[in-house]
């Protein structure tokens, strides 16, 4: 049973655009298990995707307006202990940001899988170019691909499926 994470954080419109992954990801991979990493005022709604496991909240939103607390750095702190623990056999990193890139590597460090990720920028991709030094796998996407099919391709390349 192959383990993966999708990291979609944010925003609402990005997380919505990228829910058919999961659909994708059952109909070639049937007895996966499929972790999401979300930003906490999200995870409602990616619970209510079928075929989602677990759904673990990223609250970088609170966090940076906390930076300094001390409770901020524990949750910091225990998110990461929880990426770590899972062993994830794919981590796809969706967003292709920094901030997700730096917690994806959490998440790839106790796995023995592949971190995938977006090669390049795409329209309307926030896509953020040192990105490409975390990730094992580089997935190019044309750059005229529209968002929903950008996430699609992505997931199934990282996954080996068409």
């Amino acid at each position: 049973m192959p383990k993966i994470l999708i990291i979609k954080v944010s925003s609402l419109g990005d997380v919505v655009h990228t829910l058919p992954v999961v659909a994708d990801i059952q109909r070639h991979m049937p007895d996966a298990q499929i972790d999401w990493l979300a930003e906490e005022g999200f995870t409602d709604l990616v619970r209510l995707v079928a075929g989602v496991r677990h759904v673990i909240p990223f609250a970088l939103r609170r966090w940076r307006k906390q930076l300094f607390r001390s409770p901020t750095w524990r949750e910091m702190r225990a998110l990461q202990r929880t990426l770590a623990a899972k062993a994830y056999d794919a981590v796809i990193d969706c967003q292709g940001l920094l901030k997700t890139a730096w917690i994806a590597r959490y998440a790839r460090r106790a796995g023995t899988g592949v971190l995938s990720g977006l090669a390049n920028r795409t329209e309307g991709s926030g896509y953020e170019w040192p990105v490409r030094f975390f990730y094992d796998q580089r997935i190019r996407i044309a750059p005229h691909t529209h968002v929903v099919e950008r996430s699609r391709q992505l997931v199934a390349a990282a996954l080996g499926f068409a």
